[in-house]
């Protein structure tokens, strides 16, 4: 039994891993067809995991955000600056809208924003808390405006990475930079 389950897992893992391949590639018009090419498994074998799109798609969400959560919070920020940490969180944000494109792209649905804010806010918050008490931001600033601001700019910074516009390594610094700057004490 456990064997079958082990299986049942590494194909599911499969089809994710050929979906965001697939999405990457094609874009947002890949189809099952291409998912179930790229994932080296049958069409039928696809729609017995995945009945249809909408529920590849949101598994795919799932597991990138959850994943980008188990990164975030192994990072760590002791001894290093502002900037520093922030681009920590940026190079892992980018990191995954390079390997998920298609998750940047829909995160405007209700659900994909609910496991966006799961996965990164604690992190982002918990940075700027701290960095409130240090004195490193300006005090008459709300740390959960200023959340939303650099969600806002790690998400155009992840587009124009995904445009090749720009490098992941260059995007992550601008980031940290323009952020630490307006913000700072």
């Amino acid at each position: 039994m456990t064997e079958n389950v082990d299986l049942r897992d590494r194909t599911a893992v499969a089809i994710l891993e050929g979906a965001a391949k697939a999405f990457t590639d094609k874009g947002e018009g890949a189809s099952m067809g291409d998912v179930a090419h790229y994932a080296g498994v049958g069409r039928a074998t696809l729609y017995r995991y995945f009945p249809n799109r909408d529920s590849l798609l949101l598994k795919l969400h799932e597991v990138a955000f959850r994943d980008l959560g188990d990164e975030l919070r192994l990072l760590s920020f002791d001894g290093v600056s502002f900037q520093e940490a922030l681009s920590r969180i940026a190079r892992s944000i980018i990191s995954l809208a390079r390997r998920h494109s298609i998750v940047l792209g829909n995160i405007a649905n209700d659900t994909n924003k609910m496991l966006a804010k799961e996965a990164i806010s604690p992190t982002i918050k918990a940075l700027i808390s701290d960095r409130f008490a240090n004195g490193e931001i300006d005090a008459n600033l709300n740390c959960d405006t200023i959340a939303y601001y650099l969600w806002g700019l790690l998400g155009i910074s992840s587009k124009l990475v995904a445009a090749d516009m720009i490098s992941p390594e260059d995007a992550a610094a601008l980031v940290a930079r323009i952020f630490v700057k307006g913000v700072s004490a």
